[in-house]
């Protein structure tokens, strides 16, 4: 007996694992889940921003090197702050032209983006130009670890700005 019961419950069994389950039909035009905000700057603007920014900070460091030798002799008391506005002039001219055709792929309205990136710029060049007086100064750190601190901290706020602001998709 004992036998009959483990054949019936193997039969069983075996019929049970033959028999698919039942699919789930399909919704047609169903919405797909939406993507996350994070996931979608890291998909689009982000990385490019990342691209333009860092090669951006290339044309601004040089350039400020390059001016930092010679300004602080011939302006001593402002030759710092020169250079610095001079690199980022410089690699901001650079950045927007990039970020306005390759990162935020924006369109129309040239000039409002270019007068509202100026704006930014000249608060960057004083922002980042305290910045980079007070830890020399304060800190007594080199001036080029200085420069490279303050273009860290310009960086975040900038995506920010041109993302949601400067660049911004306008509604159609």
């Amino acid at each position: 007996m004992s036998q009959e019961n483990e054949q019936s419950k193997e039969e069983i069994m075996a019929v049970e694992t033959a028999v698919p389950a039942p699919a789930q039909p399909e919704v047609s035009g169903a919405a797909k889940p939406k993507e996350s905000f994070s996931k979608k700057l890291m998909r689009y603007s982000l990385p490019r921003y990342m691209v333009v920014g860092m090669t951006g900070a290339l044309v601004d460091f040089l350039v400020f090197k390059l001016a930092s030798r010679s300004l602080p002799e011939t302006v001593p008391i402002f030759g710092t702050g020169l250079a610095n506005a001079a690199g980022m002039v410089v690699g901001a001219a650079w950045c927007f032209l990039l970020n306005r055709f390759w990162s935020f792929r924006a369109k129309g309205h040239f000039w409002r983006q270019a007068v509202s990136y100026a704006g930014l710029m000249v608060v960057n060049i004083f922002l980042s130009s305290g910045i980079l007086l007070a830890l020399q100064k304060q800190l007594s750190l080199p001036l080029d670890l200085c420069k490279l601190a303050a273009m860290a901290i310009i960086f975040v706020w900038n995506y920010l700005i041109n993302r949601f602001w400067i660049f911004r998709k306008d509604k159609e």
